[in-house]
């Protein structure tokens, strides 16, 4: 199978997980006694969509921990920037995508070399950290000329064993999966 074939196969397994609640728990733990997370300042979450890994109470979690909070806003020409929010009510539902993100403000940009641990969702992912996503690259064209920690959150069943990964795919620091 090809990335494409992927993404339509996990997009389909991610909704039949099982025990969902519990692993994005267990995920919750993990991450809020990950080393990287503990020692960080400044936090580059997502808000989930299409059964992707459930990060708000890691959101709370940070806020309620003296983080700043960053999450992502797609821009025109399918630029992303990560601003900072101090509370989940200054999520708007997004013009684009059926996902809230924050409301623009240019004085809320968080420069990216400021951002300790970034935490980003999971279509799919293989035994080397490569991450499958949406296919638009925004993730690998936010991260590909700087050097953040990066956390994958996703589910075991969505474990690629094929080599379908190319160059530009960049891998992640590490991936945290239940």
């Amino acid at each position: 199978m090809n990335k494409k074939e992927y993404r339509i196969k996990n997009k389909e397994l991610r909704k039949k997980i099982s025990n969902k609640k519990q692993k994005d728990l267990d995920i919750f733990f993990e991450c809020i006694n990950d080393i990287d997370f503990v020692n960080s300042n400044v936090v580059a979450l997502y808000y989930p969509i299409n059964f992707e890994v459930n990060c708000i109470e890691l959101i709370k979690y940070a806020l309620n921990h003296s983080k700043i909070v960053c999450l992502p806003k797609i821009n025109r020409g399918n630029r992303m920037d990560f601003i900072k929010i101090t509370s989940l009510n200054e999520l708007k539902d997004s013009v684009i995508y059926k996902l809230k993100e924050p409301i623009y403000n240019k004085d809320n940009i968080i420069d990216p070399l400021k951002i300790d641990v970034m935490f980003i969702p999971l279509l799919g992912f293989d035994n080397k950290n490569h991450r499958l996503g949406y296919g638009k690259g925004y993730y690998d064209t936010y991260l590909k000329d700087i050097d953040i920690k990066t956390i994958g959150l996703g589910y075991k069943e969505l474990l690629i064993e094929e080599d379908i990964f190319i160059e530009h795919d960049i891998p992640l620091r590490k991936i945290i999966c239940k």
